[in-house]
């Protein structure tokens, strides 16, 4: 059983991050640590996937989204916008949402200023790999309907690794299956998708349980 979960994750994890992004559609950029010194490597990688985006999409602006957290010399927004605007991507193109504090308030509360601002609804989640599927099932439980692409950073092996298993416990242990198969759309017969539920109810018995040690709450 935990065979056949963690495959259908692993592929939906690799299906979210190859999906192209829109033409010039906003990139809502999710933000990571903010070190004394300036970005942590995560959050490195995100402005660098960005910076790559803007320049290849000349029309394409950026929801920049991150709060400070209360080890942070700044806002996670404010540490991209900073990076972003010294490496030549024109401020105007860039809004900062500074207020959010994790996932799910990034992705609402960028929406709203994409709404705001008249901005293409068209969105690019910009994070890296081992996060886009998340992403994507927040964008779905969030009702977003414009059309969702991926911009993956480049990700060091350490952090693959131990990102992957964070997010593969998120999927099996914080949503049911139904968030996934809206997500990647299968298209299973109704014996394997009654199977699959079944498996997934397992799961969701053993974290209820608190048997099993990295689910995330």
């Amino acid at each position: 059983a935990f065979a056949v979960y963690g495959t259908i994750v692993t592929s939906a994890m690799v299906w979210a991050t190859c999906q192209a992004p829109p033409e010039n559609s906003t990139a809502i950029v999710l933000g990571a640590q903010v070190k004394p010194w300036g970005p942590s490597v995560i959050l490195r990688g995100r402005i660098d996937a960005a910076k790559s985006y803007l320049d290849d999409s000349p029309n394409a602006n950026a929801v920049l989204s991150g709060g400070q957290g209360s080890d942070e010399i700044m806002s996670e927004a404010q540490c991209m916008y900073n990076v972003l605007t010294e490496s030549k991507i024109d401020s105007s193109r860039l809004y900062m949402e500074d207020k959010s504090t994790n996932t799910t308030e990034n992705i609402r509360n960028s929406m709203k200023i994409i709404e705001d601002n008249n901005l293409n609804t068209d969105i690019t989640i910009v994070t890296d790999g081992f996060h886009q599927l998340r992403a994507r099932i927040i964008c779905s439980q969030l009702g977003i309907k414009g059309n969702v692409g991926a911009v993956s950073s480049d990700t060091r092996l350490l952090y693959v690794v131990s990102g992957s298993l964070f997010r593969f416990s998120f999927c099996f242990g914080s949503h049911n299956l139904g968030d996934i198969t809206v997500c990647v759309k299968m298209r299973l017969c109704p014996v394997t998708v009654c199977k699959l539920k079944r498996i997934n109810l397992v799961f969701r018995n053993i974290n209820n349980r608190g048997n099993l040690l990295f689910a995330v709450p």
